[in-house]
């Protein structure tokens, strides 16, 4: 690696400091509380990088990404960032939103062609992503040297790309700003996706700015459509990735796609570099960047499957079958028309074969399928599918700690599937329904920060209301889980007192014993433990969570259909799985305790579920 190349990258989702580069916070700064700052590794139009270290994390080393639209935002002395104005202040929260919800879908994706992104949070005014520290180099760097990798090198890095792009666009995210920059070749020789677009394009349709909408040269011409009213797709990053090939093999810039409205067409890169590439690879290149979007590759499938050798061969098979079929008909002709006379009278005529009618089409495949994850808007809590079926409810006399109002054990059948929260609902989420004004109550977080925190400080009612709130805003029906529903998900079809085991072990919730940094002082992030079988984290410690039902105090005459018990002592409501502040004997996944309905206090919290149509 060329320590000198100032496209040189040492951490994931940086670019290379720009000629006049942000104003960033210095070292010493700590984040969240938690990553404290090392010094600047790059900065661009949208963003700053930094590298940083993991306080909390025995001393790992990340790369934490700034939102930092130049165009709309500032620093102030106190080093938090904010609009440059009342007219900017819209531009910046719409940005803002879409650079989150990215960091939340990148956090479930593990590839390694796509920078991994560990954790977000909100701090100093605006939000960070957390991310792997990568050494290598971007294709900028090589393309500015001028450098010409070989066939083979350039094929497997474009076969490495489009395995990351499909897996990228199976989870419904686009790039949008895929261009020479922002792809990193590790020191070992792996190339890696970064710096997402998501906030670059939010941006520019709500500033109608096309410079933020699209990188010259690598966009295609719907990208800077900046009211939203163009198809944009996969084939919109593949054309991004074609300009970038297109670049490394001709090692010129393509002409931007506004340009080739008007001006005479690209010249192919089957031409500029015939001399020194196969054909058909650079025809692959040249149908990428096609203008017509339906004319271009579709899926990175599609075009990663041209790449591969066995292809080259199977045209030249197309080719001779092809041929032999000619002849076939020219002999036929021939025969009909008595220049061949053929003696067949001594030959009997086969049989026809019997007809086997074709197998019926596959099923549709499952909208909700068990363990889907999935979020109903920009900013809305994400939801997993839980599978229907049938468990105990209930802890049985001998397990320990076990009070007597979790008797009797009984059956409970759900009989349908429905989606729950998969973390505890955060301040993040919570705080959109204050500003939207659903919601008239704001919690304080007790200087533990918000964010992706649980919200804490809410009581029953108020969780009703950020219910009534996302249902309308959503067009969905969202509501507090059962009790039978919420212990059913916890147990996730165990029986042990707790998700993972009989013990409570070290390391895996947030509690008073857990063995956690968090024990007996604040909050953890959500999501910061492990998820059980379903895919549901945190239903042990961490926050006591409201759920629908009346106080009864035993189980006898409990509904067993998994819905919640509306008759009772209803000023009196259960909430489940213990907190932050509770010994591990509360946080078992049977213990029940009982909450007035508008308490408000810093262990209490809540999740959601979401009915399925």
């Amino acid at each position: 690696m060329d320590t000198n190349d100032p496209h040189s990258m040492y951490v994931g989702g940086a670019r290379p400091p720009d000629d006049d580069p942000q104003e960033g916070l210095p070292p010493g700064t700590l984040v969240g509380g938690r990553y404290e700052i090392r010094g600047l590794l790059g900065s661009g139009g949208f963003g700053v990088v930094y590298e940083a270290v993991d306080r909390q994390g025995r001393g790992l080393v990340v790369a934490l990404k700034e939102f930092f639209p130049v165009q709309s935002s500032q620093r102030k002395p106190d080093g938090s960032v904010s609009a440059r104005s009342k007219q900017e202040k819209p531009v910046f929260a719409a940005g803002l939103e879409a650079f989150l919800s990215e960091a939340r879908l990148l956090r479930e994706l593990e590839h390694p062609g796509v920078v991994r992104v560990y954790d977000w949070l909100s701090d100093h005014g605006t939000a960070y992503m957390v991310m792997k520290r990568l050494k290598g180099r971007t294709l900028q760097s090589i393309v500015e040297a001028k450098e010409r990798p070989d066939e083979a090198t350039l094929r497997g890095w474009l076969s490495a790309l489009l395995d990351a792009l499909g897996a990228v666009h199976e989870r419904g995210i686009l790039h949008r700003d895929i261009s020479p920059r922002n792809v990193v070749v590790t020191d070992e020789g792996t190339p890696v996706l970064i710096d997402f677009g998501a906030a670059r394009q939010c941006i520019g349709k709500v500033s109608q700015t096309l410079t933020a909408i699209a990188c010259p040269g690598y966009a295609p011409i719907e990208q800077y459509d900046e009211n939203g009213l163009e198809r944009q797709g996969p084939p919109t990053d593949l054309y991004a990735l074609g300009a970038t090939f297109y670049h490394l093999v001709t090692s010129n810039r393509p002409m931007a796609s506004t340009s080739r409205v008007y001006k005479t067409k690209l010249r192919p890169a089957a031409d500029v570099a015939a001399n020194h590439y196969d054909k058909t690879f650079l025809q692959g290149i040249d149908k990428a960047l096609e203008m017509n979007f339906d004319a271009r590759w579709q899926t990175a499938a599609e075009w990663r499957k041209a790449l591969e050798p066995g292809q080259r061969w199977r045209r030249v098979l197309y080719w001779l079958a092809g041929a032999v079929v000619a002849v076939g008909v020219v002999y036929g002709y021939l025969v009909v028309y008595g220049y061949l006379v053929v003696d067949v009278s001594e030959e009997p005529h086969p049989p026809a074969p019997d007809l086997v009618p074709p197998p019926p089409p596959p099923p549709p495949p499952e909208e909700f399928p068990p363990g889907k994850v999935f979020s109903d808007c920009t900013g809305c809590p994400e939801l997993v599918v839980i599978p229907e079926g049938h468990f105990q409810m209930g802890s049985p006399d001998d397990e320990a700690g076990r009070d007597q109002d979790e008797g009797p054990m009984h059956d409970v059948s759900i009989a349908k599937r429905f989606a729950l929260g998969r973390y505890e609902v955060t301040f993040a989420e919570y705080d959109q329904c204050v500003s939207g004004e659903g919601c008239d109550h704001r919690p304080d977080d007790g200087g533990w920060g918000r964010g992706n925190r649980p919200v804490i400080g809410v009581s029953w009612n108020d969780a009703q209301a950020y219910v009534q709130w996302l249902s309308s805003k959503t067009g969905k029906a969202y509501r507090l889980p059962s009790e039978a529903e919420w212990e059913y998900a916890a147990r996730a079809g165990g029986s042990a007192a707790y998700p993972w085991g009989g013990e409570i072990g070290s390391g895996l919730a947030n509690c008073d014993g857990c063995g956690s940094e968090w024990d007996n002082k604040q909050t953890a992030p959500v999501g910061s433990f492990a998820a059980n079988s379903f895919g549901i984290h945190d239903t042990v410690g961490n926050v006591w969570e409201w759920v629908e039902d009346c106080r009864n105090g035993s189980y006898d005459g409990a509904p067993e259909d998994g819905s919640a018990w509306a008759t009772g002592e209803c000023g009196l409501r259960v909430v489940r799985g213990g907190s932050w502040f509770d010994f591990p004997g509360r946080v078992r996944s049977a213990f029940r305790l009982l909450s007035d309905s508008d308490a408000r206090n810093s262990d209490l919290g809540f999740r959601l579920v979401r009915e399925l149509e």
